[in-house]
């Protein structure tokens, strides 16, 4: 069974409240496998969209890494975070708007596993499915059952 927690872009807008997001899924992960879908951080997505906010979006990313972690662990965060930045800068014009998401949960899922957890992002553009521009349920469900369990050992899943 798998418990599944949704957090918008409040709960995550910061290191702080993204700590108390870590303390509601330990919790849950202690008698349960977690699932948990988690947004940008707050007002991430616009300014991806309006494309004036870059050096926002980075310098907001980095001031959490920085808040949340330390050492080697910093380095590594930073460093993962940096790919995703250069990969959504060269991205074609109607996918920028999607790391927000990507950015806040791969610093969730790394925060995770240096606190212990065996944690797991899962990337939801390979799992979602649409079919005539409306979401393909079955072949969703199917996806996401499939990447879960190939992970058997993991206890949180981590998904944007």
């Amino acid at each position: 069974m798998l418990t599944v927690a949704k957090f918008g872009g409040s709960s995550v807008a910061n290191a702080t409240n993204i700590s108390r997001v870590l303390d509601i899924a330990f919790e849950a992960a202690a008698s349960d496998r977690v699932v948990l879908v988690c947004s940008a951080i707050s007002g991430c997505t616009d300014a991806l969209i309006s494309r004036q906010g870059f050096d926002e979006v980075r310098s907001r990313h980095e001031a959490i890494i920085d808040r949340l972690f330390t050492g080697e662990e910093r380095l590594q965060s930073r460093e993962i975070f940096g790919e995703q930045f250069r990969r959504m800068l060269e991205a074609p014009d109607g996918q920028r708007e999607t790391f927000g998401e990507i950015f806040s949960t791969l610093i969730i899922a790394q925060k995770m596993r240096c606190e212990g957890w065996n944690a797991e992002w899962l990337d939801s553009r390979a799992l979602v499915r649409l079919e005539g521009g409306k979401l393909d349920e079955e072949l969703t469900y199917r996806n996401i059952r499939e990447e879960v369990s190939y992970s058997p050992e993991a206890r949180i899943f981590v998904a944007p």
